[in-house]
């Protein structure tokens, strides 16, 4: 049985779902190894941008402070927990992740002692006596795995919860890592997901566990995509149009229909990967089109139910690229 977590202090064990509770201090650990691709490494990074602008960000004891490491061969520590308290720098800080370079190993341990000997400490704007957490991202095993699980359980024993995902078929084929990383029980801090583009699915449960302010049905999941003019489209016929996209190893499928044309001529074309190992709702539902005389301008917005009143930050849709190993993407002529 690994150590009694400080959330288990506080609510009891085998209450954590039902626990009203908030990490004051959360670290997110990112793999930035090699075996990462440049798009990929863009979705973790938005994952944490969609979980981090749901949470209460702020310096006072029911608020929750962010930092973020990046590892590889070296671990970096993006900022500091105390860097930001203001929500739209922070996620600027989170967005400005995207900088790095994917490459090297997969230096986990290295990670996890950075956080406990480093990040929570008082010089790098961490308190004693608070709940703290560690969400570690990763789609490898790491290359010292007895160190890892080691240090893993170094922060266990000092109460810090430590949150496991793993994506691909790598790191999940065995899960031994993911739950010598995570706190017990696994069934509550281990998640995996196919491939990067379904982190987004986490976003509600990860939201809800780091702070119980939230409702997990206020919490969006992923992106869809809607059309908006800024322009006259006056006399346009607004006929919703809908695509549905599926994705294979072999083969790739989009299905179109119901496009009010107007005026103007328009092409949506859906161009889909075949190394996709995953079938996947790609995009959801086109509404209101305005394809009038004026060139429709797609932007991404998530569907938002129920928000909690406050600022409006828009969350990132999966990324959407042209590279070998993308989802989709989509292209509006004129």
């Amino acid at each position: 049985m690994k150590n009694v977590s400080q959330s288990e202090q506080f609510c009891g064990y085998g209450k954590l779902n039902s626990c009203k509770k908030i990490m004051s201090y959360v670290v997110f650990v990112l793999d930035r190894s090699g075996s990462i691709y440049y798009e990929d490494f863009y979705e973790a990074v938005d994952f944490l941008y969609n979980v981090t602008k749901w949470l209460t960000i702020g310096s006072s004891t029911d608020e929750l402070q962010i930092s973020v490491v990046t590892f590889s061969n070296s671990v970096t520590e993006e900022f500091d927990l105390n860097d930001y308290t203001s929500k739209t720098d922070l996620l600027d800080a989170i967005e400005a992740v995207k900088s790095r370079t994917p490459s090297g190993q997969t230096y986990t341990h290295d990670a996890l002692d950075f956080c406990y000997s480093s990040t929570f400490t008082s010089g790098h704007g961490s308190r004693s006596g608070v709940p703290k957490a560690v969400v570690v991202l990763t789609d490898g095993i790491s290359t010292e795995t007895s160190e890892t699980s080691t240090q893993a359980s170094i922060l266990q024993n000092a109460g810090i919860e430590v949150y496991a995902i793993g994506i691909g078929s790598v790191v999940t084929s065995s899960m031994t890592e993911l739950e010598s990383i995570a706190s017990d029980p696994d069934s509550y801090y281990v998640n995996t997901v196919g491939t990067f583009s379904n982190l987004c699915l986490l976003v509600p449960e990860l939201v809800v566990k780091l702070d119980s302010n939230v409702l997990e049905s206020a919490v969006d999941k992923c992106g869809v995509f809607n059309t908006t003019s800024t322009e006259d489209t006056s006399g346009t016929d607004n006929t919703p149009l809908y695509i549905a996209a599926v994705s294979g190893v072999a083969a790739t499928a989009a299905v179109i229909g119901g496009i009010g044309v107007g005026i103007a001529k328009a092409l949506a074309a859906m161009k889909m990967s075949a190394k996709i190992p995953t079938m996947l709702s790609a995009v959801g539902m086109y509404t209101q089109a305005p394809l009038g005389p004026a060139k429709a301008k797609f932007t991404t917005k998530f569907i938002q139910s129920g928000i909690p009143t406050g600022q409006m930050i828009p969350s990132k849709a999966p990324a959407q690229t042209f590279s070998p190993r993308s989802i989709a993407s989509i292209t509006l002529l004129d």
